[in-house]
């Protein structure tokens, strides 16, 4: 037996399978597939924002948020 291949009852060397099929997004299974990872998807960006909003809450609280600093002076 060699590294990277597994065993076969035929005596032939098998190569493993890495996952590499393809979804078709027109069967059920393919549609299931895809709302699952878009669901996800979707709870991780809104995840990041509630995390960022929460974050620049505290910054404000604590005066460190200033927001952008103007172009110009006022006197321009």
């Amino acid at each position: 037996m060699t590294s990277g291949h597994l065993y076969s009852p035929s005596g032939e060397n098998a190569a493993p399978s890495r996952g590499a099929t393809i979804h078709d997004p027109t069967d059920p299974m393919g549609k299931m597939f895809f709302n699952i990872v878009a669901a996800f998807a979707e709870f991780k960006a809104d995840f990041i924002r509630m995390r960022i909003r929460e974050g620049m809450a505290i910054a404000r609280s604590k005066g460190r948020l200033k927001g952008k600093q103007p172009m110009f002076s006022d006197r321009q």
